[in-house]
């Protein structure tokens, strides 16, 4: 499928087509939101002079079928399969980060098995269920926010017979250069099939090059498939363990029955082979992070033929790698740029609006209660429970604060009184709380990541991280349908539903806090190191920020139905703001007891 990412804006049935996002032989994908459940979603749709095609439309079907049968944490999610005006569609997860493709020979050895580690496990699910998928290839493995891989495409997807195997018609399907010897001569395939082109797919990520380049002509490639030994993994990338260029060679057999007998013998396999080299910890470094796609290109050792043409394709990947640092000079400012700095936790207050009242909650988790309207102070509570860092809920949902400690942390769910009714050890240092009107908390982390929680029965649920950017911090703000986390210069926007991070709304230096109007979709930030409060309203993708003047390093910032609050470190005053016309404003001294 190719990326294309040509505008596009209509109604398809329940969503909204936003962009075309990639196109291929059979049909065109959209990144579309699913308007009732207020989601990003993939849509596919079988293209216009296909549809008329009986087979086509009956090979689309089968599609949807086969791969909504599928659930498993390394297969893509179906969530529909609907007709409009004659048109069939079929809407599934949307991923952001796309495809690993552009990862390919980027990786380290860690990120391969990690990636292999989830084509099998997907693998070994649908083969539970008796499918095979037959059209294997990086394009087909998309990377998730967290880091993880999932199969997607099934189009080519068969279900197995009872013997076990998928009789053809003599009809040879599939990717030319991921293509199993059986299945370019049109014999039977099963499971081992697939693990051809696992094959293929590990010789290329351990060497950057596929086994065989081909010439440009699909019969070449699959007559090399056919008859050529597979060029030894050790010549095209030499610091390869033997152990691990062995198994590849394995799984790379022409023969299907000298291929490991099905994805779980696969991984066992593998997975004694990578804990010898790297040992039982590999995990820990094996998740596709965003900095792989800045790792240099892996150089393979190719025949001398082919030298010219691999300089070509570097020397284009230096240019490309000069035209992307020079945009990122552009977005930052340079050398220009703002110094950025956050406050310290010890200046950093909670604000929250409740009725008629303003209430401002220190570090030590004293509140002070002020008058909305007037900001004279009504009254004050000292702490009940102890000092906590992150505060989120209410309204609705639970209350959760979280505790930062040196490496580690809590979060405690509070009962109607302000007790606490349950605590959840965690296994990082929070940075950040959040919570969605559904009550999914949201907890960051020091590594770019937000966790997702559900609060359950007095347990604690965590989903699949979501990267957000560097530097996820303070409190994370649910607002019409979104998440808003603010991040290192700007403010990640995500997808509570479905938890994909959307876009990034870039600001001159790092938010000490963060609100977004839920009326009028405006998001205000506290900007500490240069004296200001940025504007911005979410609902254009394209605005930039208003800089508002006349603050004393703002620190906090919350907002009610008609006005939005915040508090300056510097001088030591509270400031309620038009939520409309932010340029009306009214600030006096914080009271103190």
């Amino acid at each position: 499928m190719t990326d294309v990412g040509a505008a596009e804006e209509r109604i398809v049935g329940r969503y909204e087509v936003l962009r075309e996002v990639g196109r291929g032989g059979m049909a065109v994908v959209y990144l579309a939101r699913q308007t009732d459940l207020d989601r990003s979603v993939a849509l596919k749709e079988l293209a216009a002079f296909r549809a008329a095609d009986p087979q086509s439309l009956e090979r689309f079907l089968l599609e949807s079928r086969l791969a909504g049968s599928l659930n498993h944490p390394n297969v893509v999610t179906v969530h529909d399969y609907f007709e409009h005006d004659g048109t069939p569609y079929i809407a599934t997860e949307y991923f952001e980060r796309g495809s690993l493709r552009p990862l390919v020979g980027r990786l380290t050895l860690a990120q391969t098995a990690g990636v292999l580690e989830g084509i099998l496990a997907g693998l070994a699910h649908a083969e539970s269920r008796g499918i095979v998928h037959r059209d294997l290839k990086p394009e087909n493995v998309m990377v998730s926010a967290g880091g993880s891989v999932k199969i997607t495409d099934f189009g080519l997807a068969r279900a197995l017979q009872e013997g076990g195997v998928l009789t053809t018609t003599s009809t040879a399907v599939g990717t030319p250069a991921y293509m199993a010897p059986e299945q370019a001569m049109g014999k039977d395939v099963g499971p081992w099939t697939d693990l051809y082109a696992v094959g293929v797919i590990a010789y290329e990520l351990l060497s950057g090059r596929l086994p065989f380049e081909g010439t440009g002509v699909p019969l070449a490639t699959v007559l090399q498939h056919l008859k050529e030994p597979v060029p030894p993994l050790g010549s095209a990338a030499p610091d390869v363990d033997p152990r691990l260029a062995a198994w590849v060679e394995r799984m790379l057999a022409k023969d299907p029955r000298k291929r490991p007998a099905s994805a779980v013998q696969a991984w066992d396999e593998l997975e004694e082979i990578v804990i010898a080299i790297l040992g039982p910890r590999w995990r820990r470094d094996s998740r596709l992070l965003d900095d792989a796609v800045d790792s240099p290109v892996r150089e393979a050792v190719v025949p001398p033929t082919d030298r010219r043409r691999r300089r070509a394709t570097a020397a284009a990947a230096v240019l490309a790698a000069g035209a992307i640092a020079a945009a990122v000079v552009l977005a930052t400012g340079g050398a220009g740029a703002a110094k950025d700095a956050l406050p310290p936790a010890s200046d950093v207050p909670t604000l929250s609006v409740s009725g008629p009242d303003l209430l401002i909650t220190d570090q030590h988790g004293t509140t002070t209660r002020l008058s909305a309207s007037s900001l004279s102070k009504k009254g004050e509570a000292p702490a009940r429970t102890g000092r906590a860092s992150f505060v989120a809920g209410g309204a609705g949902t639970p209350v959760v604060v979280a505790t930062a400690r040196a490496t580690s942390g809590e979060l405690r769910e509070l009962g109607p009184g302000g007790g606490i009714v349950a605590r959840f050890p965690l296994g990082f240092r929070p940075t950040g709380l959040g919570m969605s009107p559904t009550g999914t908390v949201f907890a960051a982390d020091g590594l770019g990541y937000v966790l997702p929680f559900q609060l359950s029965a007095g347990r604690l649920i965590p989903g699949d991280p979501i990267k957000v950017g560097a530097d996820p911090h303070g409190t994370l703000v649910a607002s019409r349908g979104r998440l808003y986390v603010p991040i290192r210069r700007g403010v990640a926007v995500v997808a509570p539903i479905g938890h994909l991070l959307l876009r990034t709304i870039r600001l001159p230096v790092s938010p000490a806090a963060i609100w977004v109007s839920p009326f009028s979709g405006k998001l205000f930030a506290a900007l500490y190191a240069i004296d200001r409060i940025a504007v911005v309203d979410t609902t254009l993708r394209s605005a930039t920020p208003t800089l508002l003047k006349g603050f004393s390093k703002p620190v906090a910032v919350w907002g009610g139905d008609e006005y939005v609050y915040e508090v300056n470190a510097g001088d030591g005053t509270v400031c309620r703001l038009d939520a409309l016309f932010p340029d009306q404003r009214r600030c006096r001294p914080v009271p103190h007891a």
